[in-house]
């Protein structure tokens, strides 16, 4: 009787032992289906990230081109202007076309080193381009007074 004991707890062990292994194998296939899941998640969202940025870039390029056709127009509207006046105006229109440049050389060269990082990037150039866009804007509409 005790080797029939033995025998049947040998068999529910080695039972057991061959469940589990098979739970593990099936265990660790599952788990390397999430990473694979996970990684597959993590390429369309830089796909996606990457886009985002150029679509970005592009806009704010256009923006900045925009700017610099304004400038120009402003500089030849005062090329006509009295000696006094136009000094005056010389000056703002060089701290408009310097700003603007810097936005310019700024988007240039950042680089994003994650996204936590870009879009405190976006968030700070997007109100630093509304701010100088406003500063134009206010520039011709006083030079019209």
């Amino acid at each position: 009787m005790y080797k029939s004991v033995v025998v049947a707890v040998a068999i529910l062990a080695t039972g057991s032992i061959a469940t589990s292994c098979k739970s593990s194998s099936d265990n660790v296939e599952e788990k390397q289906e999430d990473v694979n899941d996970a990684n597959e998640n993590l390429d369309k969202a830089q796909i996606e990230f990457e886009k985002d940025l150029e679509y970005y870039r592009k806009s704010k390029f256009q923006s900045i081109e925009e700017n610099e056709k304004s400038i120009s127009e402003l500089k030849a509207e005062y090329e006509s202007d009295k000696k006094e006046t136009k000094k005056e105006y010389t000056a703002k229109i060089e701290a408009l076309e310097k700003t603007n440049k810097s936005l310019k050389l700024k988007m240039e060269e950042y680089e994003p080193s994650n996204y936590d990082s870009w879009k405190k990037f976006e968030r700070e150039f997007n109100q630093e381009m509304d701010e100088f866009g406003k500063a134009i804007n206010d520039f011709m509409a006083n030079r019209k007074k």
